[in-house]
């Protein structure tokens, strides 16, 4: 075997290894803005179609979480309040009374975490529900919501 010949083999095994390893952390989410864009859909069609409570729009602007609520149950529903927890310990509230029919939407919109244009920001939701045969409920989204700041 040639001096040259080992030489062109073992940089085209050092290429192939590099590029296994490129593939492995970008499947692995280490470069964020892959993982986020990733995550950004999959939590979208995730509150879509949660029941009996969706997010059909979310969106953030400086320290305000806009969020377009539906009532997707057979039922009425009257959501008493919605805690976003952001991180471990910053927990946002919505505390007043809403109401939706069964198919009915409403937008709301409430203080949360400050935030800058085009910064990335996830919340943890629980809704704190009743329906007219059952009080007390809760629902926390296996998912966390993420926005993009506007």
């Amino acid at each position: 075997m040639l001096r040259g010949q080992t030489s062109v083999e073992y940089i085209i095994l050092i290429a192939v290894v590099l590029s296994i390893g490129l593939i492995v952390l970008i499947l692995g989410g280490f470069f964020p803005s892959f993982s986020f864009s990733s995550e950004f859909q999959s939590s979208k069609n995730y509150w879509e179609n949660t029941s009996p409570i969706a997010i059909i729009d979310s969106y953030q602007q400086n320290s305000t979480l806009y969020l377009v609520l539906k009532n997707k149950a057979n039922t009425l529903i009257n959501i008493s309040s919605i805690k976003a927890v952001y991180g471990l310990k910053e927990e946002y509230s919505y505390l007043q009374n809403i109401v939706l029919f069964p198919g009915q939407s409403q937008k709301i919109f409430f203080s949360a975490k400050n935030c800058q244009k085009s910064q990335n920001i996830f919340y943890d939701l629980t809704f704190f529900y009743s329906t007219q045969s059952v009080s007390n409920l809760s629902f926390r989204g296996t998912k966390p919501l993420y926005l993009i700041c506007n």
